[in-house]
């Protein structure tokens, strides 16, 4: 009897935890949230494309602004919207262009399993349907590896039309060279969390709550703004959870640090120092198959500096987007 009063005990434990901290973190993060910045908001003056790939996939493009291309590529579970800042910031000297990936925001699937060979087809049928050449590619995490498959897959064209290559909070191995623990436990964990990922519609409207909010904001640093947070849950709530568990799936046999090694344009390797998802070892993996890139880590950053430091993402951005471009920007160095 003892036994069960204790265990008893510490469900209501838990069952009281889970409802009130919740509640706690999300006030404490509102108190210090500054005025709303309107991310939510349509960029204005977009104009959007669809690009088709060759097993059907209707893929949604909206670009801002004219000038040298930069072409974003989001993470997982986000979409093009992921870029909001740098599109206002930006637009006035390069051309954006925000692609979502197949069945992320209002891009469909294909015939063709999620992957990173088959995302890194989408994102070359894109450059060569928009006729983009001297572009700046730019993949934040899932993105990230992405742009990493097309460099592996694609030189020629990586070769031909990428003036230089960004990557966000992302790696060039999905688990090897992460630690043991990774190493071993990682596919089976990943593979039984897909399991529970079998609805095949997006949401359509956020999750609501406090614990909604507090299992979105796990990625962010330790200070991140409401308005960021639920900006993610509004993209989220656009992608359907058996996508973000086929895409998870198929990315642990992502391992490209071999063919990073011929890669010859400039790299600007960039991650939160917060960052838990892309970690230290994460940025090792690129300081060895690229020993030029510059590696850069935004202070107070976890893993979506664009939304968290925007004005600094933005301005490391810029400056390196100048420089592959028209050889202007300033010199370049590391960012502790």
């Amino acid at each position: 009897m003892t036994v069960l009063l204790v265990v008893a005990a510490l469900l209501l434990v838990l069952l009281v935890a889970a409802a009130v901290v919740p509640r706690l973190v999300l006030r404490g993060d509102e108190r210090r949230a500054g005025p709303p910045s309107g991310l939510a908001d349509p960029v204005p003056g977009a104009t959007a494309t669809t690009v088709t790939t060759d097993d059907g996939a209707a893929l949604h493009v909206e670009e801002w602004g004219q000038g040298p291309p930069i072409v974003l590529v989001h993470g997982l579970s986000l979409d093009h919207r992921t870029w909001h800042h740098q599109y206002l910031a930006l637009a006035g000297r390069f051309r954006l262009v925000g692609v979502d990936l197949r069945g992320h925001g209002r891009s469909t699937l294909g015939s063709e399993a999620f992957g990173p060979h088959r995302s890194a087809a989408d994102l070359a049928t894109v450059l060569t349907e928009l006729d983009l050449h001297d572009v700046v590619l730019v993949g934040h995490s899932l993105g990230g590896t992405v742009v990493g498959q097309l460099c592996a897959d694609r030189p020629d064209l990586v070769r031909d039309r990428v003036a230089g290559l960004v990557f966000v909070g992302t790696f060039a191995s999905s688990i090897a060279g992460e630690g043991r623990f990774r190493e071993v436990f990682s596919p089976t964990l990943v593979r039984l969390a897909a399991r529970f990922q079998t609805k095949t519609e997006p949401r359509g409207t956020p999750s609501p709550g406090a614990l909604a909010y507090v299992t979105a904001r796990q990625p962010f640093g330790p200070h991140p703004d409401p308005e960021a947070v639920r900006h993610t849950l509004i993209m989220a709530a656009a992608c359907a959870p058996a996508v973000m568990g086929a895409a998870t799936v198929a990315n642990l046999d992502y391992d490209v640090r071999d063919e990073l090694r011929a890669v010859a344009c400039a790299v600007l390797v960039i991650r939160g120092d917060h960052d838990t998802l892309a970690t230290e070892r994460s940025a090792a993996q690129f300081a060895t198959a690229l020993p030029d890139a510059e590696m850069v880590v935004v202070d107070g950053s976890g893993h979506l500096p664009m939304l968290e430091s925007p004005e600094r993402f933005t301005a490391l951005l810029d400056r390196f987007a100048a420089q592959v471009t028209t050889g202007q920007g300033g010199p370049r160095g590391n960012d502790q």
